[in-house]
């Protein structure tokens, strides 16, 4: 009984200490997205991030072969991500403006190319 606790307390351990294979891409990511808001945009508010995403012609930002673009008619970001030059995952995010800071949150994710329209 003793060795079986034991076991699973070290999975669990285990478990616990498994990094995401896309959470580095996805910090940088969501952080050049961020700088490069903060940057152009001179008043951060949801229309003024809207309107500088809809007339500003390169949205993209890419980290290896991973990268983040604006959506115009969701008003989202779709991030892709790669793993070892093959399609992993792509995330679709909104994002909220509360006292002049940007929030994102995941509302969709698919494993297979195309699957957020």
């Amino acid at each position: 009984m003793e060795i079986l606790i034991r076991n699973n307390d070290l999975k669990l351990q285990q478990n616990t200490m498994k990094v995401d294979i896309i959470q580095k891409p996805r910090e940088f990511l969501l952080t050049e997205l961020d700088e490069n808001i903060y940057k152009n945009v001179s008043s951060i508010s949801e229309e003024e991030v809207k309107e500088f995403f809809n007339t500003t012609t390169s949205t993209a930002i890419k980290c290896d072969d991973n990268l983040v673009k604006y959506i115009n008619d969701s008003n989202c970001f779709l991030a892709e991500y790669y793993v070892n030059h093959k399609f992993y995952k792509e995330e679709l995010y909104e994002y909220k403006i509360i006292n002049g800071s940007i929030f994102y949150g995941c509302i969709d994710y698919s494993y297979k190319k195309g699957g957020i329209k």
